[in-house]
């Protein structure tokens, strides 16, 4: 099969895993959010920010240094870094336990303490799945890890839900965490066909710490990007500030991070096999910055309309704050989405390097307005904060891409026009539907959201098959692949 054919049906399965995976999560946290209170979510979120402070040098890059790297027949390398990761994550497990309770000290709340020292023991247990997770998605084998994916998921579904309605708080929360990090190692492990023979390379682990190094530095500042604004929020405004903003950054973001997971795990590996081969990496560049950008815009702007309605309708008046943060935070998803099509071919084209100087600057720009906006503005100011930098960082890194792949400019512009027209004409139908039309039928909340995104979904369709009259046969090209 070749590798286009491979991307496909990695890019299919991976898309039903991410679906099965995400619709379970929304629900899981849909249900969570009416048995516990805003404050639990925000202590989570602490407990978790600490532990992926940490995690980050669980696999200290060697993961991603085992995609990028063309030989390995032997699997000398895989068994190199399947024993030098354990040590690591006792390391970090030590480290996080001791430092529970400055970290409670630092957001003055002491039931972050228990919290963290808990789930550092994910550390020791995740460190024993990476390096058959990552063998498989080199070998683009993504069927296989919809089991562990969605088991996992669901395994923290029931732990969780179960424990909510026993009464257990925020730790029914923190259980069904390492009741989903046992289970993806195990399932793992299950669909793997590699198994250790505990060989050991002194030069292989140099050359894979070469790459995983910058590697590493992206995921540090990455880290920052995606958890500094808890940490700012949590300690300035308080726990329950941080519930709103945790749940309206899951909502705004979550075709985002779909979209994102399944991009980054499909197309680092299929780049990484193209990186000598700049026509086909420009092709597919091309193809996937398309589709993405298909899919995150409209869903961006559907949200912003749709928001007030799904937060009061889904989660309950309680959660109404996180509306206007959720609108805002819309567009940081949009922004995202595009610009994780960029850091997969900075990694398969061996620049790790830049994706590492752009995400500095998008953290140095977010951190600078989040101090300057949080003070007038609260959780809103830290989603202008987190939505600004982004949105330009994706700009420069589409000119970087244009220099590795020689993109053709008018073709972008075209296509970007098409897609934003198409989205801004959905989003404008839409509500005038939900505010003009729809009322008249006296119709129930609950019908008028289904009949939002439904519509919705209808109108950007037939927008966009109007304006890009070769869509249909591009999609049909792309079923006839996988088939």
């Amino acid at each position: 099969m070749s590798i286009a054919k491979k991307a496909v049906h990695g890019i299919a399965w991976v898309a039903l895993s991410s679906t099965i995976v995400q619709v379970l999560n929304f629900i899981t946290k849909i249900v969570l959010a009416r048995l516990l209170a805003p404050e639990d979510f925000g202590l989570l979120a602490i407990g978790l920010l600490a532990i992926n402070a940490f995690d980050l040098f669980n696999d200290i890059g060697l993961g991603a240094a085992l995609i990028y790297k063309k030989d390995d027949p032997d699997h000398t390398a895989a068994n190199t870094a399947f024993l030098v990761l354990p040590f690591a994550a006792s390391f970090l497990f030590a480290l996080s336990y001791l430092s529970a309770p400055y970290a409670a000290l630092f957001f003055n709340n002491a039931a972050i303490d228990p919290i963290l020292r808990i789930l550092s023991l994910t550390f020791i247990i995740s460190s024993f799945g990476t390096v058959p997770s990552k063998l498989l998605e080199k070998e683009l084998e993504f069927k296989k890890k919809i089991i562990p994916d969605t088991v996992s998921r669901v395994g923290y579904a029931a732990v969780a839900i179960w424990l909510a309605l026993a009464g257990y708080g925020v730790w029914s929360l923190v259980y069904g965490q390492i009741a989903y990090v046992l289970l993806v190692v195990v399932f793992t492990w299950i669909v793997s066909d590699w198994r250790p023979t505990f060989r050991f390379n002194k030069i292989i682990l140099k050359e894979l710490s070469g790459y995983g190094k910058l590697i590493l530095g992206v995921n540090i500042v990455l880290f920052l990007i995606y958890n500094i604004d808890n940490a700012i929020v949590g300690r300035m405004i308080g726990m329950e500030a941080l519930g709103f903003y945790t749940i309206a950054y899951m909502i705004s973001n979550l075709p985002a991070t779909q979209i994102t997971h399944l991009v980054e795990r499909v197309m680092f590996p299929v780049y990484s096999k193209m990186q000598d081969d700049r026509a086909s990496l420009k092709r597919n560049y091309f193809k996937t910055l398309k589709y993405v950008s298909m899919l995150s815009v409209p869903a961006a702007f559907g949200i912003f309309v749709v928001a007030p309605d799904f937060v009061r309708i889904v989660l309950g008046e309680k959660w109404m704050p996180a509306v206007p943060v959720l609108q805002v935070l819309c567009f940081s998803g949009l922004a995202r989405s595009i610009s994780a099509t960029t850091g997969s071919i900075f990694q398969g084209t061996g620049r790790p390097d830049i994706f590492l100087k752009t995400s500095f600057l998008q953290l140095l720009t977010m951190v600078f307005l989040m101090f300057l906006l949080i003070s007038r503005f609260g959780i809103i100011g830290v989603g202008l904060a987190v939505t600004i930098p982004v949105i330009a960082q994706s700009i420069i890194r589409l000119y970087l891409v244009n220099r590795i792949v020689d993109i053709n400019l008018n073709e972008l512009y075209v296509m970007m026009f098409q897609i934003f027209t198409g989205s801004i004409i959905m989003s404008i139908s839409l509500f005038l539907l939900i505010n003009r039309v729809f009322g008249m039928f006296h119709l129930q909340s609950f019908n008028i959201l289904i009949l939002s995104v439904l519509s919705g979904g209808i109108i950007y369709a037939i927008t966009l098959c109007f304006m890009d009259r070769n869509i249909i046969r591009e999609i049909k090209q792309i079923i006839s692949n996988f088939v």
